[in-house]
């Protein structure tokens, strides 16, 4: 018995869609980033500590789930962000 092509577009479609992707955990960040102060990023948080093999690589010094997951300086802020004092 043949199946509707509407109904069979909508089974072979991807099965998330970007608004589902977008509330995914991330790895390396606490909170998702994006929800802290406007105009401040992971390169200016107080937790940002360099991994422990060089200074290029960052990770988030809040997340303690991953280890040394490494994260983007240029990554919008997320909710636990704190001012630096470097």
């Amino acid at each position: 018995m043949p199946v509707d092509p509407r109904i069979q577009r909508i089974l072979d479609g991807p099965m998330t869609t970007a608004t589902d992707l977008r509330f995914a955990a991330r790895k390396g960040y606490v909170q998702p980033p994006g929800t802290g102060p406007f105009g401040e990023t992971c390169g200016s948080c107080r937790h940002r500590r360099p991994t422990s093999c060089d200074n290029r690589t960052w990770v988030c010094g809040l997340e303690s789930r991953h280890i040394d997951v490494p994260i983007a300086s240029a990554t919008k802020s997320c909710a636990r962000w704190e001012t630096s004092s470097r």
